[in-house]
């Protein structure tokens, strides 16, 4: 009788253990993680959490720039070349842009670089630019400012487009050219697309119009073929 009673608790013990054993593990499965080191880790986790974070679009003016053709139209226009070549380098929160064939007009920034609105400015003298300048907020003691990166509200792949100059992936940032995963990015601009992961995807100018970044993460992390992009 002894010894079918050990062979019984034995045997009973065995199933607990077992089942117990089945309970560890299903609990594991559920909070993501396993006995044999399965699941996301923490920093996955806060990363995900992290990427997760965007902000809200603002109105708030900090900053301009001024985008120009360097002569072309700015020589029929000397009261307003005698500001940008005189008394705009004592605004340290103005950029100048020339670019090629631009008609003279003003940026305002909010405090991610982003256009707030754009006025023309081929009427303006220096005590014009001035005043319209001092009515934004900005005067000679405006410090340059220091503009952040908008956190854009991120897609399953993607969290953002950031603009680059000079449409090359590798020159510096542009932070007005920065755009949403949804939206379209115009084929004359370049950047990156920022994936999640910490992938970055370069695009040139003219090589793809209309696509959106969304779209081009997807294809990357689903490991589907693309065409070259750069």
């Amino acid at each position: 009788k002894a010894t079918v009673s050990v062979l019984y608790w034995i045997q009973e013990y065995d199933m607990r253990l077992a089942a117990l054993l089945l309970l560890v593990c299903l609990c594991g499965s559920v909070q993501g993680w396993s006995l044999f080191g399965g699941g996301d880790s923490d920093d996955t986790k806060k990363q995900d959490e992290v990427d997760d974070e965007y902000d809200e679009p603002s109105k708030k003016i900090i900053g301009a720039r001024i985008e120009t053709c360097r002569g072309c139209r700015l020589n029929y226009l000397p009261k307003l070349r005698s500001f940008i070549d005189g008394d705009l380098q004592n605004y340290k929160a103005v950029d100048l842009k020339f670019i090629h064939g631009a008609i003279p007009e003003i940026m305002w920034l909010n405090e991610f670089g982003q256009v707030v609105s754009t006025e023309n400015i081929e009427e303006y003298d220096t005590s014009g630019m001035a005043s319209l300048l001092k009515k934004k907020g900005i005067t000679r003691k405006t410090a340059r400012p220091t503009y952040r990166e908008f956190r854009f509200k991120p897609t399953k792949h993607c969290l953002a487009f950031r603009g680059s100059d000079q449409c090359n992936p590798k020159e510096k940032r542009v932070m007005s050219y920065d755009s949403g995963c949804n939206q379209l990015v115009s084929e004359t601009v370049a950047g990156n697309c920022q994936c999640r992961g910490g992938l970055l995807l370069p695009v040139s100018c003219g090589v793809r119009d209309g696509f959106t970044c969304q779209s081009l993460c997807e294809e990357v992390i689903d490991g589907e073929d693309i065409i070259d992009i750069e």
